[in-house]
């Protein structure tokens, strides 16, 4: 039951974080999709792919079937989700794949990949620093309650 909990907040999780980076390329006007109902359904699909790849390469590291650095993961996570969304343009049809096209999707998606990494690594950042402002505040409590004690 876990397993299953896992995977589906993975998927939850990047279908959340693709839905926000989608809205954000429209609100920047750098989108070639209409927001259309049919539109967002393959954009979850899509987006639940991309969580499916990244708890595929979590969970073969963590059960050493795949020995590689943390760069060779993110490495290997760049490169299947660039697949992924180019499986999903051509299957789709929305003209990711178009001759002219091409480079402007190329150069998005450079730019774009690091863009998320970024904001993911910071808003990763800020949680355990609160986690740790709140176990420090914890254990000072519990150091103090302990003190009273004696």
């Amino acid at each position: 039951m876990n397993a299953i909990k896992k995977f589906l907040r993975y998927i939850v999780y990047h279908v959340m974080a693709g839905s926000t980076f989608y809205l954000a390329t429209i609100a920047c006007g750098f989108t070639t999709i209409s927001p259309t109902p049919q539109h967002a359904l393959q954009l979850f699909l899509m987006f639940a792919l991309i969580g499916l790849l990244t708890i595929t390469l979590t969970e073969l590291q963590s059960h050493q079937f795949l020995k590689i650095p943390f760069l060779g993961k993110i490495f290997l996570h760049f490169v299947g989700t660039f697949l992924i969304i180019a499986g999903t343009s051509f299957v789709f049809n929305w003209h990711f794949a178009a001759p002219s096209i091409v480079a402007s999707f190329i150069w998005g998606y450079l730019i774009i990949y690091p863009v998320v990494w970024l904001a993911l690594y910071f808003y990763w950042w800020l949680t355990a620093r609160k986690i740790n402002v709140s176990l420090r505040s914890r254990q000072a409590n519990f150091h103090s309650s302990n003190n009273h004690s004696n």
